[in-house]
């Protein structure tokens, strides 16, 4: 299965880095055929570039749609729109919507 993976960071460690990390290495090793998004690239995303994982800042950079995406934060939104054909679970970590509802659109203007 093709799978989208999103979250804000892929920077630093903490919570939910650790988690995508994880997931996406377990995803991979059952033989799903993965891609992950962030707007924050670093550690934890060289981690998963050395693992064979590919690591995109841009949401062109998806490729094709994929079967579903599960996603996290802001960015999770934004590759929902650009993929449109395409379901996806969304993780909620935040309950302030406006302030979310800014970076969804600031997302989706820089990311495209």
């Amino acid at each position: 299965m093709r799978v989208l993976l999103t979250n804000v960071s892929l920077a630093e460690r903490s919570g939910t880095v650790t988690w995508v990390r994880d997931f996406a290495l377990a995803l991979a090793a059952r033989g799903h055929d993965l891609v992950l998004y962030t707007s924050r690239s670093g550690v934890q995303a060289d981690e998963l570039r050395e693992a064979g994982l590919r690591v995109v800042t841009r949401l062109r950079d998806t490729g094709q749609a994929p079967d579903i995406i599960h996603g996290h934060h802001s960015q999770a939104v934004a590759a929902l729109m650009y993929h449109g054909t395409s379901p996806g679970l969304f993780v909620a970590h935040n309950f302030n919507y406006r302030s979310e509802e800014r970076r969804v659109g600031k997302e989706c203007r820089s990311r495209w």
